[in-house]
């Protein structure tokens, strides 16, 4: 078993994360199947209390009409500090797992993107640039048998007018993620490497919604630094993860089975081992649990079904033109203020840029790109365009 353990990875040739927003797993899975020893699901009994103390007991929403598509609505709180943290902190930069592929002379990754990449909120990545494609490049790379050995795919994060936002931050559309998570999968389904490939799709954090499962005590990434007022001493909410390969058996469920439980440095420990990458980026991914006890089979057996078909929605010409009007979530407006951060056009030397950002305050985003969903979305887009055509 241990031979086996240690093959089943290096049998993979493309790992593929497709990364949602905020969803806890008690909110899409909790009920999935019944609650079990190995399934720490629902039985319909958790509660939470309301602002005035009151039990509210969790409960399904059935059918897949709009108004239930949106639960939770309005968005439950959250806050946004880390990405700050991220960008202008002045704690030591923790190299990312996309640095570590480039030192271990990886060229061979790319990270996808609808109308903003996330992933620019760390430092180390704005020298990296022609890294970052439009997910229709995803697409064409699937097409062409072309994916590279790690793909990143984030999802649209501001609604425009037909092509509302596909992320599943509340309140948006569920339905919507289901159809990016769909065309994910069908495009790797029709490819050529798909045999070779691991898809995981997963979500950044819980943003806010219920889950039963306390956080258990964590390892700290790193050792405190001056002012930290949280140790990361504690996992976070749990959220959902599915694990697509041919290699994974059929209705295969984990996560209770290690006594370290599977979290998101479970992704850094995986492409570590798959791609020989030494040394750990932390302590916290230095004893995470790889996918390799997921992928069971010995041969690439599970190849699934050939297309996978979501519900269709479309917003009606009334609900698109709302939405262009709508305040900006946290989340929007964090991204609003990483465009406003971004190295402007051509011909700026990126070096000197991000020296300017460490030794001085952060550009302030407009405050006509926070007006609305519309004039963001058109903020963002316009100065991501100058620094994605630099590259």
């Amino acid at each position: 078993m241990g031979w086996l353990h240690m093959a089943s990875l290096q049998k993979i040739d493309h790992i593929v994360v497709l990364m949602l927003e905020n969803r806890s797993f008690d909110s899409l899975l909790g009920t999935l199947y019944p609650k079990s020893d190995s399934f720490e699901g629902l039985n319909g009994t958790e509660q939470n209390p309301d602002a005035n103390g009151t039990p509210v007991v969790v409960w399904n929403s059935p059918g897949t009409d709009e108004t239930t598509m949106r639960i939770p609505n309005p968005d439950p709180g959250e806050l946004w500090t880390d990405i700050n943290m991220q960008l202008f902190g002045n704690f030591p930069n923790v190299p990312t797992i996309f640095n570590r592929l480039e030192q271990a002379g990886i060229d061979s990754w790319k990270i996808y993107f609808h109308d903003i990449a996330q992933a620019h909120t760390l430092l180390q990545l704005f020298l990296l640039g022609s890294h970052f494609h439009i997910y229709r490049q995803f697409q064409a790379d699937c097409q062409t048998g072309q994916l590279p050995a790690y793909s990143f795919i984030e999802p649209q994060y501001f609604a425009d007018f037909g092509h509302p936002e596909n992320d599943q931050h509340p309140p948006s559309v569920v339905t919507l993620g289901e159809q990016l998570i769909a065309d994910v999968y069908n495009c790797l389904r029709a490819s050529k490497v798909w045999r070779k490939t691991l898809l995981l799709i997963t979500y950044d954090e819980h943003g806010g919604c219920y889950d039963h499962v306390a956080p258990s005590a964590a390892v700290p990434p790193q050792p405190p630094v001056p002012g930290q007022t949280f140790g990361f001493d504690r996992y976070g909410v749990r959220v959902p993860a599915v694990i697509v390969s041919p290699y994974v058996a059929p209705g295969t469920v984990f996560g209770k089975s290690s006594a370290v439980p599977f979290d998101h440095t479970t992704i850094i420990a995986s492409v570590r081992k798959r791609f020989g990458i030494s040394g750990a980026l932390t302590a916290r991914d230095a004893q995470a649990p790889d996918l390799d006890s997921v992928l069971t089979l010995p041969r690439p057996t599970n190849l699934g079904p050939l297309r996978l078909k979501a519900i269709p929605y479309a917003p009606s010409p009334t609900t698109a033109a709302v939405a262009q009007t709508k305040s900006l979530n946290s989340m929007q407006k964090a991204l609003v203020r990483l465009a406003a951060n971004l190295p402007p056009a051509p011909g700026n030397n990126l070096q000197t840029h991000l020296a300017n950002l460490k030794a001085t305050r952060p550009q302030p985003a407009p405050a006509t790109a926070l007006a609305s969903v519309h004039d963001a979305r058109d903020y963002v887009k316009r100065q991501a365009g100058d620094y994605f055509q630099s590259h």
